[in-house]
């Protein structure tokens, strides 16, 4: 397991004071990507796919977001992790 760790600042905010769906998104595909890169570093890796993305409650200013990403399934040409 790899775990990275972001902190909400005020321009990740949209006009609700709350967290984009965007920039988590972006996050989620940053840590995937050092997962993958820390587990395989002689590879190189794109994303291909995100399966699915579920907000559960709001991330607000000042929030310290952990993002943990696990190997789940490893073939001859990809991987895939759940973060």
């Amino acid at each position: 397991m790899n775990t990275t760790y972001r902190l909400v600042l005020p321009n990740y905010l949209n006009h609700y004071g709350l967290l984009y769906g965007g920039q988590l998104l972006q996050w989620i595909d940053e840590a995937g990507y050092i997962a993958v890169s820390l587990s395989f570093p002689t590879k190189e890796f794109v994303t291909v796919g995100l399966n699915e993305v579920v907000f559960h409650k709001r991330i607000q200013l000042g929030s310290i977001l952990q993002f943990d990403a696990n190997l789940i399934k490893q073939g001859t040409t990809s991987a895939t992790f759940e973060i």
